[in-house]
């Protein structure tokens, strides 16, 4: 279970069934009026906030985080699934589980800390990597990439197909192309029919 916020943001946190008591982290119900650096939610969302000033950067120190986060959680449900065979002690498994779902919370906050110091105030170049925007997840690939060229050549005045098909094909084979671990906006830019250096 994760607290409500992009996947970008959030990690794994288990509780096994038989739980009698939730940590405050993922109960506490202040919502969103007031940040509460003990409450999951607001983790989350710090961090998939804070992924967004350089994506390219971030998202790699998030996934190594949230490696590791994640294996120590799945560590920690077959330690007491075994425990739970043995002596059947969901109290101190109980606690187990609420010091680890806890001690993500913080993790988390310290990650979002770490970010901000790493890439805060416009360091490196902007962009998303390359890999990113390839990849299924994101889906500018196929019919999402026709899509999105279709609607910024409408936008751009240049709505017929082979103008929409240029464009998306400059912006996959020129901006994310071999050897191009970021996609920079300029590049796109250039790509869109009406723009200088468009195809």
């Amino acid at each position: 279970m994760t607290a409500r916020c992009r996947c970008s943001g959030t990690r794994y946190a288990p509780f096994p069934c038989g739980l009698d008591v939730l940590p405050a982290s993922y109960s506490n119900a202040s919502g969103w009026s007031t940040v509460d650096r003990r409450a999951a939610a607001w983790a989350n969302r710090y961090v998939f906030n804070v992924a967004q000033f350089r994506f390219t950067y971030a998202i790699e120190d998030i996934a190594r985080a949230r490696s590791a986060l994640d294996n120590a959680s799945l560590a920690l449900q077959a330690r007491s699934d075994a425990a739970y065979k043995t002596h059947g002690d969901m109290g101190a498994i109980g606690q187990a589980y609420r010091s680890n779902a806890d001690g993500i919370v913080a993790a988390w906050w310290t990650l979002h800390d770490e970010v901000v110091q790493r890439h805060g105030d416009g360091r490196g170049p902007t962009g998303y990597p390359a890999w990113w925007l390839k990849s299924g997840d994101v889906g500018y690939t196929g019919a999402t990439a026709t899509a999105t060229a279709t609607a910024t050549a409408t936008a751009t005045g240049a709505n017929d197909s082979s103008a929409s098909a240029r464009a998306r094909q400059c912006v996959l084979a020129e901006c994310a192309g071999v050897g191009k671990p970021l996609v920079e906006l300029d590049c796109v830019m250039r790509c869109l029919p009406g723009h200088a250096h468009s195809p």
